[in-house]
């Protein structure tokens, strides 16, 4: 699991989920942080998908902005990876 934050100073412009190296898993992505949690779609995703969410906003200095990898098994979600940057 792979979180790039793409953005300058405390500017996020936009989160990236991925996977690492022959990963897979069918499910959703989930971006979220202090103020905001959007999930994507469900399907199978694999190396190299990406799920890309636009932000735009100023963040405090300390937030983190968080990437998930939530698996669905059963009926019910595990989280399969989580990857976190801090705003500098």
């Amino acid at each position: 699991m792979c979180n790039t934050t793409e953005g300058s100073g405390q500017w996020v412009e936009s989160i990236t989920a991925s996977l690492t190296y022959n990963s897979r898993f069918y499910g959703h992505f989930q971006v979220y942080g202090t103020g905001f949690s959007w999930n994507s779609h469900t399907q199978s995703w694999g190396h190299p998908a990406t799920w890309k969410r636009t932000i735009r906003r100023a963040l405090p200095t300390g937030t983190l902005v968080c990437v998930a990898a939530w698996e669905h098994v059963n009926g019910r979600f595990v989280q399969r990876g989580n990857a976190c940057n801090k705003i500098k």
